[in-house]
């Protein structure tokens, strides 16, 4: 009788060690970053997301939160085996190109549909219901990190204006600030930014900067553009000091910023 019970004993034993075993490696293969590759419209139809709406998972401790291409997001999962079911996502409220936004639509409603997952390498792939890959994503290449003063508030000292190098408005205190997340925020003189850039040793290439809504007076409102038709595209950059230079692919200058101390 004792020699049953031991038995049993070790046989539950063994099953629990199965069932935490399994349950730890589900969690950490779905933990990550991923990108989207690839989504799927109410057709089936594919869509690709461009570099420009770039969309991003990261599975965290039961939450998954990323940019949707213009908005960021998060939302709860419960993952169960290769069983996942999402939230309904709540995201933040910017407007971007309509294409942009008509993919972000796309995703956040594909995360409800998602109910089973699959990985093969290091793609993951979300399924619906009828079995269809609603949403697939890729883990990233590891990023090598540039050295650049990340966190750090600059000030807007010149800016190229009608083809002309002139002085900004100092007042208006133009700022930027560059995360080390891939994310750029600041305040164009009236209106909040916000956006993505990607970064190599000697080029900054920034994705859809986002502001505000706000009305200001003339002088700012200018300010602000010329500062979001620099922040496109790609631009050179070199740091001197507490200086930062953005220049175009000729070497001709776009703008210089100064590291901005507070009041």
């Amino acid at each position: 009788m004792a020699v049953m019970r031991g038995l049993t004993i070790i046989v539950f034993l063994t099953i629990c060690f199965i069932f935490i075993s399994n349950s730890v490696s589900a969690e950490s293969n779905l933990s990550g970053a991923y990108v989207v590759t690839e989504l799927r419209d109410e057709e089936s139809a594919l869509l690709f997301p461009s570099d420009l709406s770039r969309i991003t998972a990261t599975f965290n401790e039961m939450n998954v939160s990323g940019s949707a291409g213009c908005n960021v997001y998060s939302a709860t999962y419960n993952e169960t085996g290769d069983k996942l079911t999402i939230s309904a996502p709540i995201s933040t409220l910017m407007y971007c190109d309509p294409g942009v936004m008509e993919s972000e639509a796309q995703y956040l409603k594909n995360l409800e549909k998602v109910t089973h997952y699959k990985i093969i390498g290091n793609n993951l792939f979300l399924f619906d219901v009828g079995n269809h890959p609603v949403i697939s994503l890729t883990k990233p290449k590891e990023e090598i990190i540039i050295p650049f003063p990340y966190d750090t508030p600059y000030i807007l000292m010149k800016i190229q204006k009608d083809n002309r190098y002139t002085y900004a408005f100092l007042a208006i205190k133009t700022i930027i600030e560059f995360h080390p997340d891939g994310s750029i925020t600041g305040n164009g003189g009236c209106n909040e930014l916000s956006g993505t850039y990607n970064m190599t040793e000697s080029e900054i290439t920034f994705g859809p900067i986002t502001k505000t809504k706000k009305a200001c007076n003339k002088s700012r409102i200018n300010q602000e553009q010329m500062v979001m038709d620099v922040l496109k595209g790609t631009v050179l950059y070199e740091i001197t000091g507490d200086t930062l230079f953005f220049k175009d692919a000729v070497g001709e200058s776009l703008a210089e910023w100064k590291v901005y101390q507070s009041d």
